[in-house]
């Protein structure tokens, strides 16, 4: 397996390549965002690593490049600063990514991403497109949401949602898939930064 490093401080470097070697990859380590994109496509890693710290603005760029433009999204990990919001993890759609390390955990790499790595199924899950309306506002809600298990989805929302608690019903919702468009009612059942949803019945519309 291969795992590809984006990071410019040389301490921080040596150990998240110590970390990612500890679990079982070949690295591959680059020190400017650019260069790790030119290159992406012929290292084809199945680990991406990026050093928030180095790169407070442009490791969304190639955050952004893998979920957009990659066929399959490798597991992506962050090392980040203590004030790192959760919330720009949300915004991008990035459903696989561990929700960042900071330097002080770097310890706990190796062993999350092998745990992860051995949960996780070997290909990537199909991200679909949902629209509801708030059960209490009656705003219209967009976003992207994936497959966790048959009856499961995580909805990913364009934009921060409040007033929706574990338990409220989605009476009007539409799933979008590659097959059509289905009609859904949908179950809270966790909240975070993204939302967990249960399906209640589904009905396949008429593209």
């Amino acid at each position: 397996m291969k795992a590809l490093i984006v990071s410019e401080s040389p301490h921080e470097t040596v150990l998240l390549e110590t970390e990612v070697r500890q679990a079982g990859f070949e690295t591959v380590t680059y020190r400017w965002v650019l260069k790790a994109i030119d290159n992406y496509d012929e290292i084809n890693p199945d680990l991406v690593v990026i050093n928030a710290i180095d790169f407070p603005r442009h490791w969304k760029i190639l955050a952004q490049f893998i979920i957009g433009f990659c066929t399959e999204t490798p597991l992506i990990v962050l090392l980040v600063p203590e004030s790192f919001e959760n919330q720009d993890l949300c915004r991008l759609h990035i459903s696989c990514c561990i929700n960042g390390f900071y330097p002080s955990e770097l310890q706990k790499l190796s062993e999350t991403i092998t745990n992860h790595d051995m949960q996780a199924s070997p290909a990537s899950p199909e991200m679909v497109k949902l629209l509801f309306t708030h059960p209490r506002t009656g705003t219209i809600c967009t976003g992207v949401a994936e497959q966790q298990t048959p009856k499961i989805l995580r909805f990913h929302p364009d934009r921060i949602l409040t007033d929706i608690t574990k338990g409220d019903l989605i009476d009007d919702a539409a799933l979008k898939t590659k097959n059509g468009i289905k009609s859904v009612r949908l179950e809270v059942t966790g909240t975070d930064t993204s939302l967990l949803l249960a399906f209640k019945d589904t009905e396949l519309k008429k593209q």
